[in-house]
């Protein structure tokens, strides 16, 4: 009971402070209040599902899908996905105004092996920097991270990127 009281207390703290489902676009912008919500983009929205298997990413030399545990794989979100939801008002209707979003500089292309070799998993989450100065193909081209940026300006959001700096990969 206690847990439930303490959740009902936070929940209407946070919808005072957002003012939920009110529309930031005409408002002063301020970090000190900003409403931060930050995006995984290969695991948000598939807005181009053309792009999902780029660099031959989840086949094999023979095209096929490669036969492991799903979870270290892209799953296809992207920054068309992103647009498509900035575009529908989903972060509007949440009060978000500011969107973090991983990184979405280019990638290792291959998968990696962890826990000795017995996980194999793609750099979906952006830790495993390639290029720094080319967008991901996976997430999508860089005009459309530029469509994507345009639409979170034109809904009054700023956007962050999420920059890993501490290590670039394996090998």
């Amino acid at each position: 009971m206690k847990n439930c009281y303490l959740m009902a207390i936070v929940l209407c703290t946070i919808l005072s402070w957002t003012s939920y489902g009110q529309n930031f676009k005409d408002q002063p912008f301020s970090w000190d209040n900003a409403t931060v919500y930050f995006v995984l983009q290969d695991r948000f929205y598939n807005g181009n599902p053309s792009n999902d298997h780029a660099y031959g990413r989840g086949l094999d030399g023979n095209g096929n899908p490669y036969d492991f545990d799903p979870v270290g794989s892209f799953y296809g979100g992207d920054f068309a996905g992103l647009t498509l939801k900035i575009n529908d008002g989903y972060f509007d209707e949440l009060g978000i105004n500011a969107l973090w979003i991983s990184a979405p500089y280019e990638q290792l292309h291959g998968w990696v092996a962890g826990a000795n070799g017995s996980f194999r998993h793609y750099a979906y989450h952006g830790y495993y920097g390639l290029d720094w100065t080319e967008t991901d193909d996976n997430f999508g081209t860089f005009s459309e991270f530029q469509a994507m940026v345009d639409a979170a300006h034109d809904h009054g959001i700023r956007v962050i990127l999420d920059i890993v700096i501490n290590h670039v990969g394996y090998n």
